[in-house]
């Protein structure tokens, strides 16, 4: 308890401490004074560390602390704010690179300075903030224009960063629905359930590996970066969509398998993976590899029309059972594999 009751008084001395630094600083003097962030963001770590060191016993007795968001919050200024200053070292040591790693560390600059900030002020009014500092962190890339045609990204580091990503969060949803199995009495319905999804995850999985590279990026070379923006943002799309992919195989294990299946969970699980081949096709209309811009138009328009056929599905399945549902949905997603097979067969 004593060692408790020292973390807290670190965490209120810093509180305080921020408090006097920003008494008489304007939302705008706050952000352009550099020093000024500095010093609010290294007592707002400081209040981070010292709520990883607290008991549980303590956090229960504190409840009207949040302690989840303070570490989360820890989490996101300390990656974001040592990529500011690799951004300057960068720029620093490479003038080709000057003026990228400038929009970038002025850019993240702000918005870590505003994910820092978010923690003085109460609900809603954070989340605004947060909102506003996802934007900025979102546009910075897009500002930084052409200057990515000096140093453009590393193809082979980048495509490599993406699909390890992405099978992690293909991973999760087979996790998810080993979860769920788990969770109730191994029973016929879970099991074909839980198989059914597995299909899903393995066919989006084959897809996205076959057939999306990092072809996009080499526009960077030529100083045109709108394809390689929207190649990289639409990995965003896809990598959303297959994490609620997995919850909605996670809830409809556990659902009634004699009842149509809830309104809410229905558009979890259908438009999710709508919005995945919405984001596959996206990708595969600009990925050059897959040959002539007549055989990226004809998988695109596939998976756009699956997107298509789950919407509706979404929309008019208000009679599907649990099982119908995910027997459709993995036919689909399956039909997808052989589709691609075929095209390859006769290219």
């Amino acid at each position: 308890m004593q060692r408790d009751l020292q973390f807290l008084l670190d965490m209120l001395q810093s509180a305080e401490l921020i408090l006097t630094y920003t008494a008489h600083c304007s939302k705008d003097e706050f952000v352009a004074n550099v020093q000024l962030q500095d010093s609010v963001i290294r007592r707002l770590l400081v209040i981070a560390e010292a709520t990883r060191q607290v008991s549980d016993t303590t956090r229960q007795a504190l409840p009207n602390i949040s302690w989840q968001e303070i570490n989360g919050m820890r989490n996101r200024l300390v990656h974001e704010y040592n990529d500011i200053f690799q951004y300057l070292r960068a720029g620093y040591h490479v003038p080709i690179a000057r003026p990228l790693t400038m929009t970038f560390a002025i850019g993240f600059g702000i918005a870590v300075a505003l994910w820092g900030l978010s923690i003085l002020i109460p609900p809603p009014w954070r989340f605004a903030l947060w909102a506003i500092a996802m934007g900025i962190d979102f546009a910075t890339p897009i500002v930084a224009g052409r200057s990515f045609q000096h140093v453009p990204p590393h193809m082979a580091h980048v495509s490599e960063r993406l699909g390890l990503f992405t099978i992690i969060v293909l991973g999760e949803s087979v996790v998810a629905v080993v979860r769920g199995i788990s969770g109730q009495e191994l029973g016929l319905f879970a099991g074909e359930t839980g198989l059914l999804g597995l299909v899903i995850a393995f066919s989006l999985w084959w897809i996205y590996f076959d057939s999306v590279d990092a072809s996009p990026l080499e526009s960077y070379r030529q100083g045109r970066f709108l394809s390689g923006v929207i190649w990289l943002y639409t990995h965003l799309l896809f990598i959303l969509r297959l994490a609620a992919t997995g919850v909605g195989v996670y809830h409809l294990i556990f659902s009634d398998p004699a009842l149509p299946v809830h309104t809410a969970e229905r558009w979890l699980m259908s438009g999710a993976l709508a919005l995945c081949f919405l984001a596959l096709g996206i990708l595969h209309l600009i990925t050059v590899s897959l040959g002539h811009p007549r055989q990226r138009t004809l998988i695109a328009a596939i998976r756009f029309g699956t997107a298509a056929f789950l919407l509706i599905l979404a929309i008019a399945g208000t009679t599907l059972t649990p099982l119908v549902l995910m027997g459709m949905l993995a036919i689909v997603s399956g039909s997808q594999v052989g589709l691609d097979l075929l095209c390859k067969a006769r290219a």
